[in-house]
């Protein structure tokens, strides 16, 4: 199960837009786990 918060002005379609532009359909993202 993954969780991925989105910024609250971004529409469904917008963030379909965004992954269709990528290679492979995929949304750019930053992880970070605290050491």
């Amino acid at each position: 199960f993954y969780v991925l918060p989105l910024y609250f002005a971004n529409s469904d379609d917008e963030v379909l837009q965004a992954s269709t532009f990528r290679a492979r359909c995929r949304l750019p993202v930053i992880s970070w786990c605290h050491p």
